[in-house]
């Protein structure tokens, strides 16, 4: 079961596009702040700082979750990165 704050979080990143998402695109509250932290923490939104600023993504957790399935790229992507680890 998840806690209803954690679930606005990733409500919010979802309906923004849930993959890849400015920090700026996103209308999360300042309340929301805990429940986004144990979100990055549970692995369920990833972060992501590049030069263009920072970036969230829901993960395959984050899809499960809310009791959604993880789109197909996921599942490839997540096969090749086991590829290369030890």
């Amino acid at each position: 079961m998840t806690s209803p704050d954690l679930v606005r979080v990733l409500t919010v990143l979802l309906e923004a596009g849930a993959e890849r998402v400015p920090a700026e695109d996103l209308a999360w509250a300042p309340d929301m702040t805990p429940a986004l932290n144990h979100a990055i923490s549970m692995q369920y939104v990833i972060r992501k700082r590049t030069a263009h600023g920072t970036r969230f993504s829901l993960s395959e957790s984050g899809y499960t979750a809310l009791g959604l399935e993880p789109p197909r790229h996921m599942t490839v992507s997540r096969f090749i990165r086991s590829l290369f680890r030890r």
